[in-house]
């Protein structure tokens, strides 16, 4: 009986501390959200007056690696020949720094290249630069999504 009550005490105690951390995690996360829309509204003041966006501090405070991910996307989608899936182009963004925002990094990142000019559906899930980017490549033919239709007749 005493081991059942050691257990449940320490049980009640686990739980106690695990409330503590997501209330803690949850004021962090806050933390985060203000802190990066700090970073875009100075971005967005800081392109206003001309100044490349730029990424995290380096030498001297600022870093001269270009922020925007599909910009670095590009870069490392034209180090390719036969186009990269989205899932190693996240991988390759991740191991450079650059992050993709949102919720869903890789729908986020195939949200933005499918409306991006730059790239090229080449197969499911992967892409490549057009050939109007690449210098001296073959010509990509452009997979476009499939889009469902309703054929007519009455719906239910």
């Amino acid at each position: 009986m005493d081991y059942l009550k050691a257990l449940q005490t320490k049980r009640n105690g686990v739980w106690t501390e695990l409330d503590a951390l997501r209330a803690e995690w949850r004021q962090i996360e806050e933390q985060i959200s203000v802190k990066e829309a700090q970073l875009r509204n100075l971005d967005e003041l800081l392109a206003l007056e001309g100044v490349p966006r730029l990424t995290g501090p380096g030498e001297n405070g600022v870093r001269a690696t270009p922020v925007s991910f599909l910009d670095a996307a590009a870069e490392i989608v034209g180090e390719s020949a036969s186009g990269v899936h989205y899932q190693e182009l996240l991988a390759a963004l991740n191991s450079r720094g650059i992050n993709v925002p949102g919720r869903d990094p890789g729908a986020n990142l195939i949200a933005h290249i499918t409306r991006d000019e730059r790239f090229v559906r080449t197969g499911r899930g992967t892409y490549g630069l057009g050939a109007k980017h690449v210098a001296a490549s073959p010509p990509t033919r452009r997979i476009r999504p499939r889009v469902l239709r309703h054929r007519g007749g009455k719906r239910s």
